[in-house]
């Protein structure tokens, strides 16, 4: 809905847009609750965060918008480019209109800059294989992921608003397989609380993220 309003009414009205978001703003979710169709509302929040970041110009929402659908790509564990409509579904059940919405939707303002760029390299085809055990966990959790060459690889934690909650590894790391232990504490080591927070993997031009699940 709030996608949906933003892009529809208040892009022929915009000087009301301010007005509708400051009643309305407060009511607006940014997480499903656990249960049927959980990914497929979730990509309609992360469109929602994308839309209100332009709207309002607030990082926050960027933030959150990056965090929701980096999440929702660790689903796709086969590199098929699809979805699954519940997290308990095998990737062998991708649902393509949940992979349909989120890419024509949330990808569509980056579309004329990536064609402005022709001749740039595309990113390479591969997989960090991103996993974590145990998961959900307490008090800690072994992060695995693999290089297919040796190179800098950047690991950040990140809660589920967005924020950076520490930063695991940024250093040259081998090729193989790598582990990394995470102990539920922030970049100054103090314990964070209960909830969900996103591991994300950058190296070569790539990236992955993966939900991790801290139970105190």
């Amino acid at each position: 809905v709030m996608w949906g309003l933003l892009e529809s009414y208040f892009r022929f009205h915009a000087d009301e847009e301010s007005i509708w978001l400051d009643q309305h703003l407060a009511d607006f979710d940014t997480l499903a609750d656990a249960g049927e169709w959980e990914n497929a509302w979730n990509g309609w929040y992360a469109l929602g965060m994308k839309r209100l970041e332009e709207a309002t110009g607030d990082p926050v929402w960027a933030g959150r918008h990056l965090a929701m659908t980096n999440y929702l790509r660790a689903f796709d564990t086969d590199d098929d480019g699809g979805i699954q409509a519940r997290p308990e579904d095998t990737d062998a059940m991708d649902q393509a209109w949940v992979t349909s919405y989120l890419g024509f939707m949330g990808f569509e303002p980056l579309l004329l800059e990536a064609t402005a760029v022709a001749g740039a390299d595309l990113p390479r085809a591969g997989s960090f294989r991103l996993s974590n055990s145990p998961n959900p966990f307490n008090p800690e959790t072994v992060i695995v992921f693999r290089l297919d060459e040796p190179s800098r690889v950047v690991l950040d934690l990140f809660d589920a608003a967005g924020r950076r909650v520490a930063r695991l590894v940024d250093a040259e790391r081998p090729s193989g397989l790598q582990t990394v232990r995470w102990n539920g504490a922030n970049q100054g080591g103090k314990a964070v609380p209960s909830g969900v927070y996103f591991a994300r993997v950058e190296s070569a031009g790539r990236a992955e993220s993966r939900k991790l699940t801290l139970i105190r």
